[in-house]
């Protein structure tokens, strides 16, 4: 959250730091509190695999039109490991519900999120 106008919820154990409640120690879990423990390292350097269309795979872009995901038939080294990623798993849960990152194994500071599109993507499949 945010601590530009007010303070920092107590419950979640975090502390004002310019402008953004943040967590010391550890890190924000999917209940939203701090946690000690960092995020746990599921899965490395994997491919999101097509499973109708054979050979298609996910790919990360560092930097498009619409911040869209894409599609490739390419071998990594042509596409230079843009279509790998990370798995992380947040400490805690949110009701009961474990949560999880998708990270960009080439950028690690890039998670990928998911929303509507409200018109940017369009497909004969929709």
């Amino acid at each position: 959250g945010t601590c530009a106008t007010e303070a920092c919820d107590a419950d979640r154990g975090t502390q004002c730091a310019s402008g953004k409640c943040i967590c010391q120690g550890g890190c924000t879990g999917a209940d939203g509190k701090c946690h000690p423990e960092e995020n746990k390292v599921v899965a490395t350097n994997f491919v999101l695999a097509n499973a109708k269309f054979e050979g298609y795979k996910m790919l990360f872009k560092r930097v498009t039109t619409f911040g869209q995901m894409s599609t490739t038939r390419l071998p990594s080294s042509f596409n230079m490991d843009q279509d790998k990623f990370d798995l992380y798993q947040l400490p805690g849960s949110d009701a009961g519900t474990k949560e999880f990152f998708l990270v960009s194994s080439k950028w690690s500071d890039y998670v990928l999120g998911f929303k509507a599109t409200t018109g940017t993507a369009l497909s004969p499949f929709a």
